[in-house]
């Protein structure tokens, strides 16, 4: 099992890497921010690759 861990991580090197996350809060935050606690579905529409899910 050693082995298999050891060949994931010399295979996978971003691994080793400090993970930065970047955040840029959108303007519609605001607006829908009321909405994250209800325990309703929220679905976002639109065109692909647009940046919905960022």
């Amino acid at each position: 099992m050693a082995n298999i861990i050891e060949t994931l991580n010399d295979s996978n090197y971003w691994w080793k890497e400090e993970i930065v996350l970047q955040y840029y809060e959108r303007d519609i935050f605001s607006q829908i921010s009321k909405y994250i606690s209800m325990p309703q579905i929220i679905a976002f529409t639109g065109l692909r690759r647009v940046g919905k899910n960022r």
